[in-house]
């Protein structure tokens, strides 16, 4: 499953919210009942035929007595929900909103840059849902709108699977294909049918007493009970269509007819009885999904929507707010069908302009998302073509790449070749997105039409010389930042130049941009100097426009190289900034943000303030999880796994190690994942694995030589590989690889790689036993390092840099020298070393109070996936005395969930 997922800010919020339900809504108790019922079981099915109140029934069950103890994570879906990705990310979303914490993993996976297995991310889902505490109802309303059967084997899955802590609803309109018969026969399943939503005449009698405000008499609520066999909506109906009539008994006499007719029957008969205006009204609003008064007024030409809107809303006549303001409404679903079969029905010509003035009032409310939406809906592609040309670039720099391309996916594609400026914009699009085949076809397509212009004088005459000149020097910046998948540098140089070249001055955000990218080839290289200028001119730039991604970009690469310097005071001031700057402007969950943070991490890891560099980096790996750029250099799972490995937390270190992408053969993440995996090598020998290291074994001593024209970006992997052979006891092979590394980072002015470089070497030479040259290598660390305070790159060469240190600071007070740096490294090596042997020791140590008999059997039962339920099913006891002994047993383990339990009885041997 390849990521596009977009982050959470960009999922409909309406969609998780419980429906509201009117003030006075019949209670209907024997319903609810079977409701309460259900929450001792896996699943909850409500399923019936439409217009049965499934929605409402279990919305005002909530809302009226919410289940004690229960969070509440809502879900309703739509037909767009068959997109397997838009569907676990609302349903990943609702279970996080519910209760915060639940679904962090599974949304990394999703928004991993990988391919993920679905089943893979339920798993990591499921595992996290049983190590919270608290109960959960998850509700899946209109669940018949999916057809998708990957989704119906992943609910499957999940609901199999599932701990006692969360129970499902689903509502449908017809079962779906799930395996509702073995639930069934297990007993782990409550049904509501249409036979228990149908009201009786009890609750006809009082819902039509409080809909109408009159008794209408017991034979009369019968014959409409009988007529309508309870159902709800038509009930719902009749009362709108009594309303203000004499002639109830008349109308009760001529309504007639199998219940699925009479919906269109009383539909025709509620619309009838409203003014032309309300009903004109009501045909063209039902177009849109969500609407306020200025989106009606717009579409229909009045002023005076908001009355309408709040005429309907009193009248109840199926409209819902979706606000605390009462600002934005839907009308019922069903309605809202009905509406819409209508609208084609009379008024299908008004459709496209209907659409085309929403377009309009959404760009000029600022929505411009909504805007291009609605003009793709209403197949209106010229005004298309004029919003991706006008607001292209406003897009890209509020981080909405992904959003794009599925804009991208609803216009057909020859409506897409034929315009220039939907091939360039969809072909940055792909660029953002690490889709390099696609943006290369699209590339491949834009350089034909710009041939065709040149020899064909009537197609040029279709634009002006401005806007050729723009389109070309779009292609040469697209170009110039597509060349980086190529790990082409020096093209990036040429094509930036070349865009450069033509740009008007004063296209501030494009030009700050380019010469950003221009930059960053520069960095890639290795030319540090003239790529912190180029960042510096940037941030520069961008500070004349809105060019909210030049500034960042700009920021971002100064930062990482003020690091490299080791002037960490003026990283941590550009860090800051742009994470101040993203977050002012609406950009605190984008992607780029989260880069910036794992970045950011860096200087208080480099410090040693390991809580604080915990707390960025994690942030940071949250949001580039959103990343979907293959090419993307991401840190966040290395930069994260090193401060966990630096807190002693081995295990969440190779957790992370693991689900850091692979490489994908495009652009320079290539050098991450190599450095991730000799890094996974390391932690993983410390407890005794050596899979990872057999993997790579063969490429640890790649020659120094043969990655000269990439050596700055092959610096860190270089050095992770040294580190790995001292830990495997080959100094002489380390030294071969880190000595001539060494050198040229001193060469090259890059001081950072130099302290971490030099300190792997002085460890390798003391290895050897080769005493002077560790020593000379080491002064030469020491050199750079002091002066800047650097820590974590001399302290993670490996365990043998102790020795190294406490060599240099008896020379040091032998010669009546300062000890103070030496002595703080010291003391934190120590400390750490003593912490690490703990940890190491804790699992043989002995429980204070042993697991009883009955205990050790709940805890093989929890290891085997049970619920609580299915335990006390096998002991023959209540739901309550399983929770008792899991208490228990968590005290006695010293955990705080079900998956720590199993994992600590395991280290202890009490399970298999």
């Amino acid at each position: 499953m390849t990521a596009s997922t977009a982050p959470a800010s960009l999922l409909l919020k309406t969609k998780l919210f419980v429906p509201n339900v009117q003030a006075d809504l019949i209670v209907r108790s024997r319903v609810v009942e079977r409701l309460e019922e259900g929450l001792r079981r896996r699943l909850t099915l409500v399923s019936a035929p439409a217009g049965f109140g499934k929605t409402t029934l279990v919305s005002s069950w909530i809302h009226s007595a919410p289940p004690d103890d229960y969070a509440i994570a809502w879900l309703s879906l739509d037909e767009r929900d068959n997109d397997l990705e838009r569907f676990l990310s609302y349903f990943i979303e609702s279970l996080r909103l519910a209760s915060p914490g639940v679904g962090d993993e599974a949304e990394e996976l999703l928004g991993a840059a990988v391919d993920t297995q679905p089943e893979m991310l339920l798993i990591s889902l499921i595992n996290n849902i049983g190590s919270v505490s608290g109960q959960i109802v998850l509700v899946l309303d209109d669940y018949h709108l999916i057809e998708n059967p990957a989704i119906h084997e992943l609910m499957d899955f999940f609901i199999d699977n599932v701990p006692g802590q969360i129970h499902v609803v689903i509502t449908c309109r017809a079962d779906p294909p799930l395996s509702l018969s073995r639930w069934r026969g297990r007993r782990e399943m409550v049904e509501i049918r249409a036979e228990d939503l149908r009201f009786n005449d009890e609750e006809a009698e009082r819902f039509l007493r409080v809909a109408l405000g009159q008794d209408i008499g017991a034979d009369h609520v019968h014959e409409l009970e009988e007529r309508t066999e309870g159902w709800i909506t038509g009930l719902q109906l009749v009362a709108i269509s009594l309303r203000g009539r004499d002639d109830v008994e008349g109308f009760i006499r001529s309504f007639s007819g199998q219940h699925h007719h009479i919906f269109d029957y009383l539909v025709d008969e509620v619309l009838e009885r409203e003014s032309p205006e309300t009903q004109d009204f009501l045909l063209r609003t039902s177009l849109f999904g969500q609407f306020s008064a200025g989106l009606c007024d717009a579409v229909t030409g009045r002023r005076d929507s908001h009355a309408v809107l709040d005429y309907l809303d009193r009248s109840n006549l199926f409209i819902a707010a979706l606000d605390s303001d009462r600002r934005w409404f839907r009308y019922h679903h069903l309605f809202a069908d009905l509406l819409r079969r209508k609208l084609r029905l009379t008024l299908e010509s008004d459709i496209p302009e209907l659409r085309r003035r929403a377009s309009v009032w959404f760009e000029e409310e600022g929505d411009t998302v909504e805007a291009i939406w609605q003009s793709i809906n209403g197949e209106d592609w010229q005004r298309v073509d004029k919003l991706f040309k006008e607001y292209a670039w406003s897009l890209f720099n509020q981080g909405l790449s992904k959003v794009m391309i599925r804009m991208f996916s609803a216009v057909p594609e020859d409506v897409v070749n034929a315009s220039p400026w939907m091939l360039h914009t969809r072909a940055e699009a792909y660029d953002l997105n690490g889709e390099a085949e696609r943006r290369l076809r699209d590339l491949a397509e834009l350089e034909r039409y710009l041939d065709r212009l040149d020899n064909d004088p009537g197609l040029a005459s279709q634009l002006s010389e401005a806007d050729q000149l723009r389109l070309r020097t779009s292609l040469s910046r697209t170009r110039a930042f597509s060349a980086v998948l190529d790990n082409d540098f020096q093209a990036m140089i040429h094509h930036s130049d070349e865009a450069l070249k033509y740009l008007p001055e004063d296209e501030y955000a494009v030009r700050g941009l380019t010469m950003g990218v221009r930059a960053q080839a520069l960095w890639l290289m290795g030319d540090l100097e003239q790529s912190a200028a180029g960042m510096r001119d940037a941030i520069a730039i961008s500070n004349l426009a809105d060019a909210r991604m030049a500034r960042l970009v700009g920021q971002l690469g100064l930062g990482s190289i003020e690091v490299e310097w080791g002037h960490f005071d003026r990283a941590e001031d550009l860090y800051t900034s742009a994470v101040a700057f993203a977050e002012a402007n609406g950009l605190a969950d984008w992607q780029y943000t989260g880069r910036i943070l794992s970045f950011q991490s860096e200087v208080p890891y480099e410090k040693n303030r390991l809580e604080e560099a915990l707390d960025i980096a994690t942030r940071g790996r949250e949001l580039v999880g959103y990343w979907a750029s293959r090419h993307a250099f991401d840190v966040s799972y290395l930069n994260l796994a090193r401060v966990h490995y630096a807190l002693g937390n081995l295990e969440r270190a190779r957790s992370l190690l693991r689900q850091s992408p692979p490489y994908t053969g495009i652009g320079p993440g290539l050098v991450v994942a190599a450095e991730t995996e000799a890094f996974h090598a390391i932690v993983d020998l410390e407890v005794g694995e050596r899979s990872t290291l057999a993997a790579i074994e063969a490429d640890l001593l790649t020659p120094v030589s043969d990655l000269l024209d990439r050596i700055w970006l092959w610096t860190p992997v270089l050095r992770t590989r040294a580190r790995l052979l001292n830990v495997l006891g080959r100094h002489d092979d380390a030294v071969g690889l880190a000595a001539p590394l060494f050198d040229i980072c001193l060469e090259r002015g890059w001081t950072r790689q130099a302290v971490q470089t030099g300190s792997v070497l002085a460890n390798a030479y003391a290895g050897q036993g080769n005493r002077g040259a560790a020593v000379q290598a080491f002064d030469r660390v020491l050199e750079l390092a002091e002066p800047r305070g650097f820590v974590r790159s001399i302290l993670d060469a490996g365990g043998g840099i102790e020795d190294v240190i406490e060599s240099a600071q008896r020379r040091r007070r032998r010669d009546g020298l300062d000890t103070t740096y030496l002595d703080v490294l010291l003391g934190i090596v120590r400390t750490e070393a003593q912490a690490r042997g703990r940890k190491a020791a804790a699992p043989e140590q002995d429980l204070v109070e042993p697991l009883s008999e009955r205990e050790l059997e709940v805890l093989q039962l929890i290891a085997a996936g049970l619920t609580n339920a299915d335990i006390a099913d096998d002991l023959y006891v209540v739901v309550g005395t399983v929770k008792a002994h899991t208490h228990n047993i968590y005290s006695k383990l010293g955990v705080r969930n079900r998956t720590q339990a199993v994992v600590r009885g395991r280290e202890l041997g009490l399970i298999d």
